[in-house]
């Protein structure tokens, strides 16, 4: 505000007080202005929209098939939503098998946009330890949060034929829930909620792990990143503190307690994997976010090589 203020008074100042004055200016000279003034700005939106962000971008093709971005760009319901005959012939469209394409399926990856960005760190890792599973590749919220990104939805309904195909998958042993709990997680409800799913999925033999939230990156940093700047090891820190206080806030830590102490879930530390003194954003050269949420292809393999051990005998993490 204050920057703005100052802005307004130096434009009109020292632009539009003496351009009013001049008894020279006329209405070709102010067109001629405006042309140009446009023009110019039309030039510089355009070069912003044509840089390309360093930092990465959510996955828009997976394995050959599109994931649901190109849905939710359209507002199509399929992003969210689709039917247990789908799933039970294994639609491509819904179902994308990542890890090792050799060994038979033993594990599903489901969530939301945060899911999504970890699929690269699953992937890679599940393929390092000979395991498979499939990608579900809708964008779901596991609480009673009807609006998760362009538009609302139904969770309850939209997710059932998934619990319903996942119950009567024997095969699928180990389901990794992934969502941005920092926002879903509302009220008592919500943590209900997903202590209900885990519960559900553990009755029918699963081992249910839950991804836990990652901290906010420097947003410094992370911009001077995108840009392909090299910024110094301290703008990229984040304190522990506010993290902590972040998990307090939005009742996840309570979360979390509570399926420790019922046996339901355990949760997957990923967070760990960008502690050193403080929580990294990257390195001098490359980010692990690619915005103020979503870890990038870098972040995801990091933060995926530090928990797989938990879910996974790995023979070699690089």
């Amino acid at each position: 505000m204050i920057a703005t203020i100052i802005a307004t008074y130096l434009s009109w100042r020292f632009i539009e007080t003496p351009v009013r004055r001049f008894n020279g200016f006329n209405a070709r000279h102010a067109f001629t202005m405006l042309g140009f003034g446009s023009a110019t700005l039309v030039c510089i939106c355009l070069f912003i929209e044509t840089i390309h962000d360093k930092n990465g971008d959510l996955p828009k093709v997976w394995r050959g098939v599109k994931t649901w971005t190109e849905l939710e760009k359209k507002r199509d319901p399929r992003r969210s939503s689709c039917e247990f005959e789908d799933l039970a012939r294994g639609n491509k469209d819904v179902l994308i098998k990542i890890g090792d394409q050799k060994a038979s399926p033993s594990f599903a990856l489901w969530g939301d946009s945060h899911a999504l960005a970890f699929l690269a760190g699953v992937d890679t890792v599940a393929a390092q330890s000979e395991k498979a599973g499939f990608f579900i590749n809708l964008k779901q919220s596991l609480t009673l949060n009807d609006c998760i990104g362009a538009y609302p939805f139904n969770p309850r309904k939209d997710r059932e034929p998934v619990l319903r195909w996942l119950e009567n998958r024997s095969d699928i042993i180990n389901v990794i829930l992934v969502n941005y709990w920092t926002l879903q997680i509302r009220n008592e409800e919500d943590i209900q909620e997903i202590i209900a799913i885990c519960e559900r999925l553990k009755k029918c033999g699963k081992h249910v792990f839950l991804m836990q939230s990652l901290p906010g990156p420097n947003v410094i940093g992370l911009r001077l990143l995108s840009w392909g700047f090299h910024p110094k090891p301290s703008m990229l820190k984040v304190d522990e503190q506010p993290y902590d206080s972040q998990m307090e806030a939005t009742g996840e830590k309570r979360l979390l307690s509570e399926l420790t102490s019922r046996s339901i879930a355990t949760a997957l530390p990923v967070q760990r994997a960008f502690f050193s003194g403080g929580y990294a954003s990257g390195t001098e050269t490359q980010s692990f976010y690619l915005d103020n949420d979503h870890v990038n292809r870098i972040g995801a393999i990091k933060a995926m090589e530090y928990v797989a051990p938990i879910i996974w005998t790995i023979r070699d993490s690089r």
